[in-house]
């Protein structure tokens, strides 16, 4: 550029040498604009170069008809204009300014989609308008931070508070700002800042902070270890099971403080594994006070993402006494049952025994005034055969007598067949004991002596209700895939197929309708005296104890059949055979 020339010839030469970022097409249009702004009193305009660079162009009429042209380097207010520009879209926060000498204030559009608005219908939101969305209950806490800025106390604030939304609901934003701008004086002229949406960072506040309330309230004692096996934490549940005054005392200290040495290393060996490779273990352990008392103890244990461990556990102590009480409870019922069930064996088995014994008495009898018809016999033979049938009385009565608690594979063909023979042994003579059995085993894993009672307590009932009359009572055992149709189960359920099916009939009385709604109430019985009540609840707490169901169909004066549906145990060969229909 040199004295002399015109401007419009200045401009045709910056656009023939490339100097602004422009298309060709684009290029006389641009030039036939200029000049015709040339002609207002002032045009500001900004440009950017080939280069990069941005320049603010300022054009003025002086008063003596020339024209004065400024060109302003605004390259690095145009940068961190940009910057900030980017800043704002990628954090979408929303943006402020209030200007104290007009009133004026500005929002970007993150600010109005925050509230719910839409930037373009908002419009401008002075300061009581904002005031005005303000939660009653913050304003005077969100206005304190322009007040110490106006008053000169303060340059920056940071207060949260709630704003309305527009649809109506409050929302916890934080906003900061401070002093943006101040006029020659000093005094403050303009004031900026930022707002925030932080709803989420709030509600997980509140959230953290009522689980930490119910791990405090709660009953169960929690605390956490950290990478190398301290306790970090402790909730007042676990201070008081393990009798500590405060959190001193078990603060800092390692978990195996708390267990013998013993029982920290079985805790250990048994625990870890299972929490490396799944992050968790649930189990029971004896545990150790602070003042050396021992407590059975319910333990969870979770491992977090950064190696910290949660240990949930109460004391179980009195719920495992109960237990071991109960168990011996039940022990004695099941004892007094087998009592009841042998009383009535005896009392039939005693006319039997009472007959070979007089048999025997007479044979060996020297003074016997039959000695002529004795002569013509083999006494020896005659008192062995009594003596052999009095031992096969007594043989399937011992195994019920003797027998122990235990859980064993056996086969129930074989239980029900003893079972038969017990039910059949003093029985009186009009009553028939049947049975209808498979010819291959059943196996099932059960302890037999509970099966046994099981069985033998319907026997026995069935024969009583039956009494001397004339009657029989059928065993029949087969293996079932569902339940049978028309069956409707008293108590448990139905177990996984196959199963065993055992069928108990009887031609006695039936259950009358008001007292078959009782027979599985404990201490219910309809023998007076002579039952203690417990025979069919034991029954079905057996049955339910295993996974099995039972169901009783009855009609007065049509005799009972209960329905005994118990699981059973499956080889490799039968649960290929069963899967492939064959049964």
């Amino acid at each position: 550029m040199v004295p002399g020339m015109r401007f419009e010839d200045v401009l045709r030469q910056d656009l023939a040498n490339g100097a602004l970022e422009m298309s060709e097409e684009a290029q006389t249009a641009w030039l036939s604009e200029r000049l015709r702004k040339r002609r207002d009193p002032v045009f500001e305009t900004e440009i950017r170069m080939r280069d990069r660079r941005w320049f603010r162009v300022v054009d003025r009429a002086t008063e003596d008809g020339d024209r004065v042209n400024v060109l302003i380097d605004i390259t690095s207010l145009k940068t961190a204009q940009r910057r900030l520009e980017e800043v704002e879209l990628g954090s979408r926060v929303g943006l402020w300014s209030l200007d104290l000498v007009t009133g004026e204030s500005s929002t970007n559009v993150y600010w109005a989609e925050m509230l719910g608005y839409d930037p373009d219908t908002m419009g401008t939101i002075g300061f009581e308008d904002w005031r005005a969305l303000v939660h009653p209950d913050d304003v005077q806490k969100a206005v304190s931070g322009f007040n110490d800025c106006i008053a000169g106390t303060a340059d920056r604030f940071e207060i949260e508070y709630r704003m309305r939304h527009r649809n109506g609901q409050w929302i916890w934003v934080l906003g900061r700002g401070g002093v943006a701008d101040r006029d020659p004086e000093g005094r403050v002229r303009q004031i900026a800042g930022v707002l925030l949406d932080i709803s989420a960072r709030k509600a997980l506040e509140a959230e953290l902070g009522l689980r930490a309330a119910a791990v405090e309230a709660s009953a169960d004692a929690i605390m956490i270890t950290d990478g190398s096996g301290c306790i970090i934490d402790a909730n007042p549940a676990l201070l008081s099971l393990f009798r500590a005054k405060n959190q001193t005392d078990l603060l800092g200290h390692p978990w195996h403080r708390l267990y013998d040495r013993s029982a920290a290393a079985d805790l250990a060996a048994e625990a870890f594994p299972s929490l490396r490779s799944e992050q968790h273990w649930r189990g029971e352990v004896i545990a150790t006070r602070l003042d050396g008392s021992l407590f059975e103890q319910a333990l969870s244990m979770t491992e977090m993402p950064d190696g910290k461990i949660v240990h949930v556990s109460r004391d179980i102590s009195a719920i495992k006494a109960l237990a071991r009480d109960q168990r011996a409870l039940q022990e004695k019922v099941e004892l007094a049952q087998r009592q009841e069930a042998i009383n009535l064996l005896v009392a039939g088995l005693t006319h039997d025994f009472s007959n070979l014994l007089a048999l025997i008495l007479h044979l060996s009898d020297p003074a016997s005034a039959d000695a002529a018809v004795l002569a013509t016999i083999d006494v020896r033979a005659e008192i062995h055969r009594a003596a052999r049938q009095m031992v096969n009385l007594l043989e399937p009565l011992q195994g019920y007598v003797a027998g122990t608690s235990t859980l064993e594979e056996v086969d129930f063909v074989d239980i029900v067949r003893n079972a038969t023979k017990l039910t059949a042994l003093g029985a009186p003579r009009l009553l028939s004991v049947e049975s209808d059995l498979p010819d291959q085993p059943m196996m099932t894993l059960v302890d037999p002596l509970r099966l046994t009672q099981v069985l033998l307590n319907l026997g026995l009932n069935a024969r009583d209700a039956i009494g001397h009359e004339k009657g029989t009572i059928r065993f029949a055992l087969s293996q079932g895939s569902e339940a049978p149709e028309g069956v409707t189960l008293d108590v448990g359920q139905v177990p996984d197929a196959p199963f065993a099916h055992l069928i108990i009939s009887d031609t006695g009385p039936g259950i009358e309708a008001d007292i078959r709604e009782k027979i599985w109430m404990p201490y219910f019985t309809t023998k007076g005296g002579q039952g203690t009540g417990l025979g069919l609840a034991l029954i079905a707490e057996i049955v339910r104890d295993v996974g099995g169901g039972i169901a009783l169909q009855t009609m007065p004066r049509r005799g009972a059949t209960f329905h005994i549906l118990w699981p059973l145990t499956k080889s490799p060969a039968q649960a290929i055979a069963y899967a492939a229909g064959v049964q």
